[in-house]
């Protein structure tokens, strides 16, 4: 089971539509979800030493959206959480398989960072990063979009 919602936004340049999937599912207090993206995860928490708390793929509407520029690509945006006794931080990730990208992380009601491997990336689709703050801030507004479901 996971939970999928649709959501727009209006911006300068027209709407701006999003999908976010979540993808953990807690079942007799085991935490579990679709294998890639999971597994991808965990080692992105191991590299940065913070733990896994929520787990969910974005989709633009623009479907080349973090895909490289002149290949056919089918990268994974992920957004991983990690919970803090006051404060929650999401961390965007491109999944490419066998290597990531660091996109940028946010905390609650803080400023979007963008990494430099991000923003020096030249062979990626890039939205405007205030479409990615967008991002950042309907998760935050909407926790059951990453927070694991019971099953």
């Amino acid at each position: 089971m996971t939970h999928t919602t649709n959501t727009e936004f209006n911006n300068k340049q027209g709407e701006f539509k999003l999908r976010v999937q979540n993808l953990l599912k807690i079942d007799d207090e085991k935490v579990s979800g679709a294998m890639s993206p999971v597994l991808f995860a965990q080692e992105a928490c191991k590299q940065l030493d913070i733990r896994l708390s929520g787990l969910a793929r974005v989709w633009f509407d623009n479907e080349r959206t973090h895909q490289a520029i002149d290949e056919n690509t089918g990268y994974d945006t992920l957004v991983i959480m990690e919970n803090y006794d006051n404060a929650r931080c999401l961390f965007m990730f491109i999944d490419g398989g066998s290597s990531g990208v660091p996109v940028g992380m946010m905390f609650n009601d803080s400023d979007l960072v963008l990494t430099p491997i991000y923003k020096n990336h030249k062979n990626l689709v890039k939205p405007d990063p205030s479409e990615i703050k967008k991002v950042f801030q309907y998760i935050f507004d909407h926790p059951e979009t990453i927070n694991p479901v019971n099953v």
